[in-house]
């Protein structure tokens, strides 16, 4: 799979708030960091924070810009509520 299409298919999970499948994008040892906070480490820990975010703010990510290059890709979204993140 295309670091592009991983992306797009992390964006639909999350749309169709399909946890069980945006859970499954990460290892055992992965670490899921949001810029200002500390790093969440493991993938039980990462699936509690997806399951915190969608209970803050459960709507669709719009994707703005999807930049590939080579084994990275940065996603630029735009909330409904106006807010931007770069994932």
């Amino acid at each position: 799979m295309s670091p592009k299409e991983l992306v797009q298919r992390w964006v639909s999970a999350y749309n169709r708030n399909d946890l069980s499948q945006l859970v499954a994008f990460y290892v055992q040892t992965a670490i899921y960091h949001e810029v200002g906070q500390s790093p969440i480490i493991g993938q039980t820990a990462i699936e509690s924070r997806l399951l915190e975010l969608k209970a803050q703010r459960d709507e669709p990510i719009q994707v703005e810009n999807l930049i590939v290059d080579g084994d990275w890709a940065v996603l630029e979204s735009k909330e409904l509520l106006g807010d931007r993140a770069c994932i």
